[in-house]
């Protein structure tokens, strides 16, 4: 079972900001009107003006897919500093009526002349009643593994169907996931994602038992096929 929810890979709940995740939540409640509050946003125009309200920055009429070459104008999306992006995910589907989907997509990096660096993330809002749709606008697919998208899809739903889990965020080649409820069998479930994304295992944490551990610890999953 797949369910809405709130946490980015490599955010725990101890790093969120629990003063700017209230400010974000009462921005998306309060209408003009301080007195009135604000129904659930039911189309795109009405989720964009959320967006807006929540950002202060301008809503573009678009996501981004194929690592932002490409725009889907069904959708539309914002682009906000990553470090915000799963307060604002947060407070955002709180305020979508069941219809709207939201998530977080392609990420920017812009570098400057002093090495620094400032990495913003689209903030995604469009039409969906399966969560797996969040996939379907990102067109995320594992084409290297001969996996397209709806491939893709058919795995990770027959994954996780005993499981409930959070799909958070996705790109052309990266799905971000968080657990909801412990796989009863943990190790047989890391087994089960490493035959999925061996990348996981061979480029990223070393061994099954090392996976294991991290899920145990932050529930979360990071999946990627280069």
């Amino acid at each position: 079972m797949i369910i809405s929810g709130t946490l980015l890979q490599g955010t725990t709940s101890d790093t969120l900001d629990t003063n700017q995740k209230h400010e974000y939540t009462k921005s998306a409640n309060i209408s003009k009107d301080k007195n009135t509050i604000r129904k659930k946003a039911r189309n795109l125009q009405e989720a964009k003006m959320l967006l807006q309200t929540l950002t202060k920055r301008s809503v573009r009429s678009y996501s981004t897919w194929d690592f932002g070459r490409e725009k889907d104008t069904s959708c539309i999306s914002v682009l906000v500093k990553e470090k915000d992006a799963i307060n604002i995910l947060h407070a955002i589907r709180t305020q979508l009526d069941p219809g709207m989907i939201a998530f977080i997509g392609t990420k920017t990096t812009q570098w400057f002349e002093n090495k620094e660096k400032e990495t913003e993330v689209e903030i995604v809002v469009g039409k969906g009643d399966d969560p797996f749709d969040i996939l379907r606008i990102a067109r995320t697919d594992a084409i290297n593994y001969g996996m397209k998208t709806e491939d893709l899809i058919k795995k990770l739903r027959n994954l996780v169907k005993d499981n409930k889990i959070d799909i958070i965020a996705a790109e052309t080649d990266t799905v971000e996931l968080e657990l909801v409820d412990m796989p009863y069998d943990l190790h047989a479930f890391c087994q089960e994602l490493y035959s999925l994304c061996p990348d996981i295992v061979d480029q990223g944490i070393g061994s099954i038992e090392d996976l294991e551990a991290s899920m145990r610890k932050d529930k979360k999953i990071y999946l990627w096929w280069d």
